[in-house]
């Protein structure tokens, strides 16, 4: 880089500099905004998928770690969400609707319910 010399070099580096920082600021925050687009935009199933199908298993009767059979359960909607957001009462399933940072919000959590439902019925 010989040919940017003096105090043009100098500020050719901070410019380059800068211009790397607030690249990266951009990618982040769009990387950010992509999995927040992302998420809420999940379906039921996916949700399941991801935070429940280990414990519950993929047509929910694998029953791991004492997880209820989803399949043959008969409670209502409502315990269904209740459970889901604040956990289970013997505390063998943690709650995924409260706290500072919930895992799910409210649409998800109606999602993963609807979804849950229809593994009553034999899946979708």
């Amino acid at each position: 880089m010989a040919i940017y010399a003096g105090c043009f070099c100098g500020s050719w580096m901070v410019l380059k500099r800068h211009s790397v920082w607030f690249a990266l600021a951009l990618l982040c925050s769009c990387a950010a905004a992509e999995r927040k687009r992302t998420v809420s935009e999940m379906s039921g199933k996916q949700m399941y998928t991801l935070h429940c199908m280990l414990c519950h298993g993929e047509d929910g009767t694998l029953g791991n770690g004492g997880a209820k059979n989803l399949a043959t359960s008969n409670i209502s909607k409502e315990k269904i969400l209740a459970i889901i957001k604040y956990g289970s009462a013997n505390g063998l399933m943690r709650p995924f609707g409260k706290g500072k940072n919930p895992e799910l919000n409210a649409m998800e959590i109606d999602a993963v319910t609807e979804y849950i439902l229809k593994l009553r019925d034999g899946g979708e």
